[in-house]
């Protein structure tokens, strides 16, 4: 019963993970999987280069220090993290808010089975993570240092124990943000947001990672104390890493006594945690003037709920907003500063190559909002909906667009405004940093909308399933991608020592008027037809 209960789990995690649909036959099917397991192969082995890199710097400076066990403690801490940034969203909907809570509970299962598969199932998840990060540290430091044995067989239970804690944590966090979503009227919309505000805290670790191995080897002492006093379980696997017999008994008492706890309140009370109704808050009605809307700004009204009111919609194809808002933020906070940055890490030393920067950037940000390439997509089994009701088609096309472009081009707005206040530039090119990346914006909600009525994906079982993996989101971002790599690569290698880069980018932004014209064309006319035969 629990093996069995443990393979429907993982399987559901794979699904939450890739979402298959059903709309794939077999050898698109196999081909997806093939192309996804070398997208996560190669993000693999982009953590594994990263903490290689890190422990590489970090290891024979604190071992040289008498701070050995600050390594290992360091090593533990980033594991014991990157599992819980893995998983601790995933534990909110697959332990708590899981659709099969109440199917489970009606069988004869026992709880504390349902409890213990759950549990097992994320164990195992988390040790994915864990070998991305113990497996570099402890052959950095084995190759650098040579250690006694103790050394390994205290690697060894520290990547068996330290998920255990991760675990916990997790629970008790994913527990908390259910309690906490649930009484929220636009929890969906929060979740996304916090998604987005996950991902790019997670960025800004990511990116920052080398800088806090400075700091560490640096301040190492100050570092060491800290650790030693509030993160005792770290503290006692780094000892035992170095040789510490009582501390290894201690790291196994910090992972397994949390982990125990968990699971026996869990077990306790997992079926009033999993059918109680929690309620959310209330809106209290007041009789008030009801308004018309046109059909247009009525569809508008409805994309745009859809689209926030589904979080990974919104953080797989609304992220370039945010993005844009985060960096002209960065830059109008820095002021001048930023230039002697970008003049060290690129060689930007005349305003003539920061702005095309600039522009390449605020662009990248558009290609990351494409709401309109998984569309129409998603009205799938509610496409007769949409005929039944007494609307053109092009009013549709109409809020489908416009809803991408509000959702990417406001954000995108601002940010331009704030890098036109923080960077001295001409009249010309600040014109350029606001029009340009309007018009990239736009640009890409008619090319999603295109590319989505092109390759459509009316059967699927499960929205996410359109969102991260169908063909039309694909064919946008990498069109997207050539929208900015070929004007670049024209630019950088041929027409800057004939036109200005004004003329250049006037020259752009008439392309790309015109594409969204003739684009704009064929939704009336072949976009018309082809919508009406699906």
């Amino acid at each position: 019963m629990l093996r069995t209960l443990i393979r429907v789990r993982l399987a559901s995690i794979k699904t939450a993970f890739l979402r298959q649909g059903s709309g794939l036959g077999r050898r698109g099917g196999r081909g997806t999987r093939i192309l996804i397991g070398i997208a996560f192969a190669y993000l693999g082995l982009c953590l594994l280069a990263l903490i290689g890199m890190l422990c590489y710097a970090m290891a024979a400076p604190l071992a040289g220090a008498g701070l050995g066990w600050l390594y290992h403690a360091v090593a533990g801490l980033i594991a014991v993290s990157l599992c819980f940034m893995g998983s601790v969203f995933l534990a909110q909907s697959q332990i708590f808010d899981a659709r099969d809570n109440e199917l489970l509970l009606s069988m004869p299962v026992p709880p504390r089975l349902i409890v213990a598969s759950r549990l097992l199932s994320f164990l195992l998840l988390n040790y994915l993570y864990t070998a991305i990060v113990m497996a570099p540290a402890a052959a950095v430091y084995a190759v650098q240092l040579s250690p006694g044995p103790m050394f390994y067989v205290s690697y060894v239970l520290g990547f068996l124990l330290l998920p255990m804690l991760s675990t916990a944590i997790t629970c008790i966090i994913g527990w908390l943000i259910t309690l906490l979503i649930s009484r929220l009227r636009h929890k969906n919309l929060v979740t996304g947001l916090a998604m987005i505000v996950f991902f790019f805290v997670f960025m800004a670790l990511y990116m920052n990672l080398q800088s806090y191995a400075m700091a560490l080897i640096q301040n190492g002492q100050e570092i060491a104390a800290v650790i030693q006093r509030v993160l005792p379980p770290f503290y006692s696997f780094g000892m035992a890493a170095e040789g510490s017999v009582l501390h290894l008994v201690l790291t196994a008492v910090w992972c397994l006594v949390p982990l125990t706890l968990v699971y026996l309140l869990l077990a306790r009370s997992f079926q009033k945690l999993a059918t109680t109704n929690r309620g959310a808050a209330k809106v209290k009605y007041v009789a008030r003037e009801m308004h018309v809307a046109s059909p247009r700004a009525a569809l508008l009204r409805k994309e745009l709920g859809r689209i926030f009111g589904f979080p990974l919609y919104l953080f797989n194809c609304g992220i370039g907003g945010p993005l844009a808002v985060i960096l002209g933020v960065v830059v109008l906070v820095q002021g001048p500063g930023i230039l002697n940055t970008l003049s060290a890490a690129y060689g930007l030393t005349d305003m003539g190559f920061l702005v095309p920067f600039v522009l390449i950037v605020l662009c990248f940000c558009a290609i990351c909002t494409c709401t309109s390439a998984p569309s129409i997509s998603l009205e799938g089994p509610y496409l007769w909906i949409v005929r039944a009701n007494p609307v053109r088609e092009s009013d549709l096309f109409f809020a489908k667009v416009m809803a991408n472009v509000l959702i990417g081009g406001v954000p995108l707005a601002v940010a331009s405004v704030l890098f036109v206040i923080a960077l001295p530039m001409s009249a010309a090119n600040a014109a350029l940093v606001i029009i340009l990346p309007l018009l990239a914006q736009t640009f890409m909600a008619f090319l999603g909308l295109c590319l989505n009525l092109l390759m459509p994906r009316l059967d699927w079982v499960s929205q996410a399933a359109v969102v991260k993996q169908s063909g039309s989101v694909m064919a946008a971002v990498f069109g997207g991608m050539g929208m900015i790599a070929f004007p670049a690569l024209l630019y950088g290698f041929w027409l800057s020592s004939v036109m200005s880069f004004e003329i250049f980018g006037l020259l752009v932004c008439i392309v790309l008027a015109f594409g969204c014209l003739l684009m704009h064309r064929y939704l009336g006319r072949g976009g018309l037809r082809r919508f009406r035969a699906l």
